[in-house]
């Protein structure tokens, strides 16, 4: 969901959600 003012928490978040992602894709094809 797109966020008309960019936020520094949410940058976080995505970022965090990012690498979970990452490290999930990782895990999954190890």
């Amino acid at each position: 969901m797109p966020d008309a003012v960019p936020k520094p928490e949410n940058e976080f978040l995505n970022t965090l959600q990012g690498e979970q992602a990452r490290l999930h894709f990782f895990w999954s094809t190890a």
